[in-house]
């Protein structure tokens, strides 16, 4: 009996590790045929901050559509904590933004030049925070 109860509390102890690394990873979002649609900025995802130098929007894949000058920031509260970083044309790779300010958790903020809310380019890929 007493040996039953040593395996399940170290079963205990295991599962609330793997519940608290699961929350630790959360800080990432996987977009498959997100559109980013003219005009305004659009919140892509709002997360805790885990990264400490920048965040990194990961491009697998992006169909442009016809349209330029994608980009993405950081904000928290409304105020921008991350450079500006534009995605050059080649789209398909590893972008990150640097932290001018370090709060704990971030939304991320992504544009194209075009002004008409018709018009829109598709990616895949992941965002890191």
């Amino acid at each position: 009996m007493n040996r039953l109860r040593k395996t399940m509390a170290t079963l205990l102890v295991a599962l609330c590790i793997i519940g608290c690394s699961s929350v630790a990873l959360a800080s990432r979002v996987t977009f498959t045929s997100k559109r980013i649609y003219g005009g305004a900025s659009q919140s892509v995802a709002t997360l805790a901050r885990e990264r400490s130098i920048n965040i990194e929007q990961r491009v697998d894949y992006v169909n442009w559509n016809g349209q330029s000058d994608w980009k993405f920031r950081g904000y928290n509260g409304g105020e921008a904590c991350t450079e500006l970083k534009t995605i050059p044309s080649t789209g398909v790779g590893n972008w990150l933004a640097d932290f001018t300010k370090y709060p704990s958790a971030v939304t991320v903020r992504e544009s194209i030049r075009s002004s008409s809310p018709s018009d829109y380019l598709i990616f895949s890929g992941i965002l890191y925070v």
